[in-house]
């Protein structure tokens, strides 16, 4: 006998082209409906139901891959948790620190940490030029000197320094005395990506403080954990 299709009128619905090239779509297409058994109308119901939906998904995919639009980005990286740290330096008797959350461990073998920082800010060129730097882990007590060393006070770098106290360990970089750990490194190596460089760092010592909260800052906010 011969196969005959029954019309659907799949190629005439504007909404169930979009999913032309689904799977299912393709097999709905392909089914010689004399003889199998399928209820036509339930099953056409069904893939206009699946078709709905995925034009739905489809209308919303631009905005969840919007990477190109800055402020999508931030907004996002806003809910990214991130353990505040100050990253220090000293050269030539000048003394620089920032407040990042850009900072994590790369080996514990040599021990190795990285910290992102601007390198459109002009300021930081002292990180680059001294070859060392300090990775202090802050406690939600040092919300303060976050503050200050963020820059969202307009202080002078030595009073922001003189909001906490401070030693050094082994390469000169000013350590932060109560910190909850401190990493104090020797760059290894600068990458430049994008509008940041990543300064990775051979950790020449380590210091642990204190078990105290930790400082967070998530949701443009600071929190403790």
């Amino acid at each position: 006998m011969q196969n005959t299709r029954t019309e659907t009128g799949i190629e005439k619905n504007p909404l169930l082209r979009q999913v032309s090239d689904s799977l299912a779509l393709k097999t709905l297409e392909r089914i010689n409906f004399e003889g199998v058994g399928i209820d036509l109308p339930n099953e056409f119901y069904l893939f206009q139901f699946f078709a709905y939906m995925t034009h739905n998904m489809l209308q919303r995919k631009p905005m969840e891959t919007a990477l190109t639009d800055p402020k999508i980005y931030r907004d996002a990286m806003a809910r990214y948790a991130g353990h505040v740290q100050l990253v220090t330096t000293l050269h030539e008797g000048i003394r620089r620190g920032v407040a990042v959350t850009a900072a994590c461990s790369v080996s514990d073998h040599p021990p190795t940490v990285l910290v992102c920082l601007n390198h459109g800010n002009v300021k930081n060129q002292l990180f680059f030029d001294s070859g060392i730097f300090a990775l202090n882990s802050l406690a939600s007590h040092h919300q303060t000197l976050s503050n200050g060393f963020s820059g969202l006070e307009d202080i002078s770098m030595e009073e922001r320094f003189a909001r906490g106290q401070w030693d050094e360990m082994t390469t000169g970089a000013p350590t932060l005395v109560d910190a909850l750990a401190v990493y104090d490194c020797r760059i290894i190596d600068i990458r430049p990506v994008a509008s940041h460089s990543i300064l990775i760092g051979e950790v020449a010592s380590v210091r642990l403080g204190e078990k105290n909260p930790a400082l967070i800052y998530m949701d443009r906010h600071y929190q403790s954990l």
